[in-house]
């Protein structure tokens, strides 16, 4: 259930997030802050987990802030690489906390109670900030007292190439936007600052969710404040193989978050609240048709279950979910039949919507 504290934000400066004492930190002890604050400055997060051959690039671009942060705090999550030997060549001034894997909510959350800013912003070692990044949303906030969190544009990049994609998200929104973010997924995570406050509050990163612990933090700070964006591109986002970011049920969270979103507040829950009913539709059509082309037909199954015990089905999901009960066999035999009759090659079916 909800606090009270999350409809107003108190002076509650020592919250612990994940535990309910200070973490502890291999080899090194207990991490001990003196609470949120000092004022204006900025707390900077980086979970690391094997990725040693991009975090002198994302470090650099901290350094290269025209509002250089308070700290930079990063949380090693078990990496097998170089990262250790390598955060001691990139300086004394690095706050580096080593953990056995447990998975980049933990690791934020471990960085969010060592952190000692007024403000945190969280950055992923693969990725890298343009040089007035912090400067703009630390005027944000300092001018708008009612944002818990403020964001940028994103542009993404593949690893290895100069060029850049278009901006990210396109339809850029700011206020009270729970309910766009219920089935709208518009905000990247290195590109966020949050007050330090507000995160302990709110929780910090929920542990239990493989995907979409992120989106799961927006939701529980737009819930009751308002979200904030500088409405110009400050953060450069790598994409390569190894990244989540290519897969569908990432960003879309497998309901998961959805689920712990409406546990957390009832009020919202999908048979009562609108659009937390039409997010779960919306997220819902997309995952079983992404697990379906997939051959994931087990998931897809799960899927339907889901929306089916909810009541929520459309043509769409009612097709993939009663497709996918079928035996793999009947379904390859459906697949080539659909095949002849749309002309569509069979190297691109996995690529096409059933439903059209």
């Amino acid at each position: 259930m909800v606090s009270k504290d999350e409809r107003k934000v108190t002076s509650r400066a020592n919250v612990s997030v994940g535990q309910t004492t200070s973490p502890a930190i291999d080899g090194i002890g207990e991490v001990s802050h003196g609470g949120v604050g000092s004022t204006g400055l900025v707390s900077v997060i980086i979970p690391v987990y094997n990725c040693a051959r991009y975090l002198t690039q994302a470090m650099e671009s901290i350094r290269a802030q025209t509002y250089p942060p308070v700290e930079i705090i990063v949380i090693d999550d078990g990496s097998t690489d170089d990262t250790p030997n390598l955060i001691k060549k990139l300086g004394d001034d690095i706050i580096y906390i080593r953990q056995s894997n447990g998975g980049p909510a933990k690791a934020r959350n471990k960085g969010i109670n060592a952190a000692t800013g007024e403000f945190i912003a969280f950055l992923d070692a693969d990725d890298v900030w343009l040089p007035s990044k912090l400067k703009k949303q630390i005027d944000y906030l300092v001018t708008h007292r009612e944002t818990g969190l403020v964001y940028s544009l994103t542009s993404n990049f593949i690893d290895g190439q100069k060029a850049v994609m278009e901006d990210f998200p396109q339809n850029a929104r700011s206020g009270r936007i729970f309910d766009e973010l219920l089935s709208d997924t518009i905000i990247t995570l290195s590109s966020v600052v949050v007050r330090t406050e507000i995160a302990r509050i709110v929780g910090g990163f929920d542990e239990s969710l493989l995907t979409a612990e992120d989106t799961n933090f927006y939701l529980k700070i737009a819930y009751a404040h308002h979200i904030g964006v500088v409405p110009e591109t400050l953060l450069l986002r790598r994409m390569h193989t190894s990244n989540l970011s290519f897969r569908v049920d990432v960003p879309i969270g497998t309901l998961d978050n959805l689920d712990r979103i409406a546990e957390r507040y009832p009020e919202v829950h999908p048979t009562r609240y609108l659009p937390m009913r039409n997010a779960y539709k919306i997220r819902g059509e997309t995952l079983i048709k992404d697990y379906f082309h997939k051959g994931e037909y087990g998931k897809a199954r799960k899927i339907y279950s889901k929306l089916r015990s909810l009541g929520i089905v459309n043509s769409t999901i009612l097709l993939y979910g009663l497709i996918a009960r079928l035996p793999p066999s009947a379904i390859s035999i459906l697949r080539a039949i659909w095949r002849r009759r749309r002309r569509i090659p069979s190297h691109v079916v996995d690529q096409a919507s059933v439903g059209k």
